[in-house]
């Protein structure tokens, strides 16, 4: 592009899901802690969430424990916000394909 050319970016609508990159810039979800990480794409901050997360519980399963069957890890993914959104939701918005298959294959994340 030429540079006096400037390219604005549109604002990403979706039924139900309003403007959801500027609802979390204001307000970043407290229900759904893994949701603002996974609309940018932030792998790295997802991991870490989820790792904190793993760290403060014990699992109930004693031994070796497929990837994605970890109940309590299950509903943490699975949180959501006050209009339903959580970070498999965000991820998909996003377009961040691996994290989507990260959230349901390793962590269990609901698709429905």
């Amino acid at each position: 592009l030429p540079p006096s050319t400037s390219v604005a970016t549109p604002q990403r609508e979706i039924h139900g899901m309003g403007n959801l990159f500027a609802r979390l810039k204001a307000e970043p979800p407290k229900a759904a802690p893994l949701l603002g990480p996974a609309v940018e794409g932030n792998g790295d901050a997802v991991k870490e969430l989820i790792g904190g997360f793993i760290a403060t519980y014990s699992r109930s399963v004693v031994g070796y424990q497929e990837p994605g069957s970890d109940p309590q890890l299950q509903e943490y993914v699975d949180h959501v916000d006050g209009d339903g959104n959580g970070a498999i939701h965000g991820a998909v918005f996003g377009g961040h394909l691996e994290l989507v298959k990260f959230l349901i294959e390793s962590c269990g994340a609901s698709v429905t």
